[in-house]
């Protein structure tokens, strides 16, 4: 976190990771970083939790990358949120959300920052179906309520939050997003 009047710093470092799911050895990747520290160390000052961002080759294809990149600055993600969460950070084995950890923050922006706060691991929320029945039958197909939240806030304490400056930020994401797209 930079002092109230140096504004931080979003980039996106190369770093050697083990997915876990792949096999273990080393891979090349580029991982988001606020003020130049990969947001996998960040966390891990915090909690034992390895996360990283999803731009590993393993991760996905070009497609699923950029719509990473782009809920950064506002954009639909892949998960199904509370407004203004955003996924920036998930499970380093799976490099998903698929085994319910990832790492979210809640970002708010105007014309010159965009602010990161709240930021932590978000849990799981399965819908449970409420009905009883006997394990031997096949169970109906049951309707998930509307209003059912899939992912619970579970916010770092103390608070960790970042202030960029919007242009940087912006930038930043959008530097990555050609360079993907560059390389597709």
């Amino acid at each position: 976190m930079a002092d109230a009047l140096t504004p931080d710093v979003l980039s996106f470092v190369d770093r050697e990771i083990e997915p876990r799911a792949t096999a273990p050895r080393k891979t090349g990747s580029r991982q988001l970083a606020v003020n130049g520290v990969p947001i996998g160390e960040i966390l891990g000052q915090f909690d034992d939790a390895q996360v990283v961002s999803p731009t590993a080759p393993a991760a996905a294809d070009s497609a699923s990358i950029v719509r990473y990149l782009k809920s950064l600055i506002g954009h639909p993600g892949a998960e199904i949120l509370r407004p203004g969460r955003v996924a920036v950070a998930y499970c380093a084995a799976c490099l998903d959300s698929s085994c319910g950890v990832m790492l979210v923050t809640s970002v708010q922006a105007n014309a010159e920052i965009v602010r990161w706060s709240a930021m932590g691991l978000e849990d799981a929320n399965y819908y449970e179906d409420p009905r009883p029945r006997a394990f031997w039958k096949k169970a109906e197909p049951v309707e998930v309520p509307a209003d059912h939240e899939w992912w619970i806030p579970n916010p770092i304490q103390p608070e960790i939050v970042y202030t960029f400056s919007r242009p940087q930020y912006q930038r930043a994401v959008q530097d990555e997003i050609n360079r993907i797209l560059g390389a597709a």
